[in-house]
């Protein structure tokens, strides 16, 4: 992932050069991207206390190109501050925990993607990122019966059309969020197949899925009451 790439790079850039108001500068725009936008906001600051009226010459965002880089530092961080400060809603956390949790998993860091994952499914148990997501950390830890629960719940949550602007693989940024799980549960519903198969043969147990809920089953079945 590119946004993680910066990431990397950049940190590289200031323990070189670590008052640097342009690397300070893209690391806030870089952060921002990840969903950090308190690390954002500190990143333009320092870049704005630089007072440089060096003119920005090279740079992915056109509006910043020939002002100085310390008012593009000051502008940067005042919009961050304001977004920060408008995010009340339920709805606004959530799409932010999902954002950190997908740059978390671009930096190969499954842990922190897990626990932001997993705030955000708490927050609301029916969006169809976090949803989504939470499956894709279950399919990565090898637990492909939930990841399938997960994949299922995401494709018939309300928010299930909306794009999708960060992922983990490159192929699935713009598509609908709905195309997604959908592929992801097709993929681990085979994978849950092919084990059961292979269980069949080496005469292991079948993993017991529930019907109404699509999860793995906790109890075997009993056959003087078998399941309706």
């Amino acid at each position: 992932d590119r946004v993680a790439e910066a990431d990397g790079i950049l940190q590289k850039a200031l323990r070189i050069d670590p008052r640097n108001p342009f690397t300070l500068n893209n690391m806030g725009y870089t952060k921002e991207k990840e969903g950090e936008l308190e690390a954002a906001i500190n990143y333009y600051r320092a870049a704005a206390d630089a007072n440089s009226d060096e003119p920005v010459i090279v740079t992915v965002n056109k509006s910043w190109r020939g002002r100085p880089i310390s008012k593009v530092a000051t502008a940067n961080a005042k919009k961050v501050q304001s977004a920060l400060a408008k995010e009340e809603t339920i709805d606004a956390r959530v799409a932010r925990l999902n954002q950190r949790g997908v740059s978390a998993l671009n930096r190969n860091d499954r842990a922190a993607a897990l626990k932001y994952f997993t705030q955000a499914y708490k927050m609301n148990p029916e969006d169809a990122f976090a949803l989504n997501n939470m499956g894709y950390v279950a399919e990565l830890n090898g637990d492909r019966e939930s990841a399938n629960f997960y994949y299922g719940k995401a494709k018939d949550a309300d928010n299930h059309e909306r794009h999708v602007t960060l992922a983990s693989r490159a192929e699935d940024e713009g598509k609908k969020l709905v195309e997604v799980a959908d592929k992801n549960d097709n993929k681990t519903e085979a994978s849950i197949q092919a084990q059961q198969e292979l269980n069949r043969r080496s005469g292991k147990a079948p993993v017991l899925v529930e019907r109404r809920t699509g999860r793995p089953a906790t109890a075997a079945p009993d056959d003087n009451n078998p399941p309706r």
